[in-house]
């Protein structure tokens, strides 16, 4: 099933889009700001970083509903 990706916000920039788009298709968050660009060896405390931003938090929390709503829907 294939669930439809809402534009993320402007507000927050390219890697910090890349690192929620990484941690929504279920990567760890370390990884995921790997993947985003930021440094290998700083991954673990910038993930911690950006998962303390609320505009980072409401952004996953809100994809996470849409997720669970439109998984609801099928069933």
């Amino acid at each position: 099933m294939l669930i439809e990706m809402h534009p993320l916000p402007l507000s927050l920039n390219e890697r910090q889009r890349a690192f929620v788009k990484a941690v929504l298709r279920g990567d760890s968050p370390t990884d995921a700001a790997a993947c985003a660009g930021y440094s290998k060896h700083s991954a673990r405390q910038q993930a911690s970083r950006l998962l303390q931003r609320p505009d980072i938090q409401e952004t996953i929390q809100q994809a996470h509903e849409r997720r669970r709503r439109a998984l609801a829907d099928v069933e």
